[in-house]
């Protein structure tokens, strides 16, 4: 899917985009062969072992990305370690400088 099919998607379903993160799939290949493989097969979803994050793990895997989520929360899998603790050190900042 393109962007602007992926932009279509989601203002046609009303669904947002939490994160974008930009990750390096070595194997572009094994990737599209597992995506495919999952998606010819009926996934059952298993609200917390076994959902997208968990379906988007196994396809990065299989092409060789070097990414896992902490946590198999949509939410909290597309948060960034970093970027969580950048904005931890703001809310801290702007609370010293509340009270």
């Amino acid at each position: 899917m393109n962007d602007s099919g992926y932009r279509r998607f989601l203002d046609e379903s009303g669904k947002s985009e939490l994160n974008r993160v930009n990750i390096a799939i070595p194997d572009q290949n094994g990737a599209l062969t597992q995506l495919e493989n999952l998606m010819s097969n009926k996934w059952t979803w298993m609200v917390l072992p076994n959902n997208c994050v968990s379906f988007v793990e196994e396809v990065l895997d299989a092409g060789g990305a070097d990414w896992s989520s902490i946590t198999n929360c949509p939410v909290l899998a597309a948060d960034v370690i970093p970027d969580a603790v950048l904005r931890f050190f703001q809310q801290m900042t702007a609370y010293r400088a509340w009270h």
